[in-house]
């Protein structure tokens, strides 16, 4: 959406906080880059209660699982 209205995501979002807009769009930056290179997302879920972390290929199950 960014793209299509020419602003930073941080922008479209409201998020006024200059750090926590900075690491915003950098991480949608990252996102957007490694979609370009046709990268497959990997998700991770860390809880205290775990002794290993799940791992998720795609953010369906990863929604899913943490009750979406």
């Amino acid at each position: 959406m960014s793209k299509l209205y020419g602003c930073l995501p941080s922008t479209l979002l409201g998020i006024d906080d200059d750090y926590t807009a900075y690491c915003f769009n950098s991480a949608c930056a990252n996102i957007l880059v490694r979609i370009q290179n046709d990268e497959k997302p990997h998700y991770i879920e860390h809880k205290a209660e775990q002794e290993e972390p799940k791992h998720y290929d795609n953010f369906k199950d990863f929604y899913k699982n943490i009750g979406g």
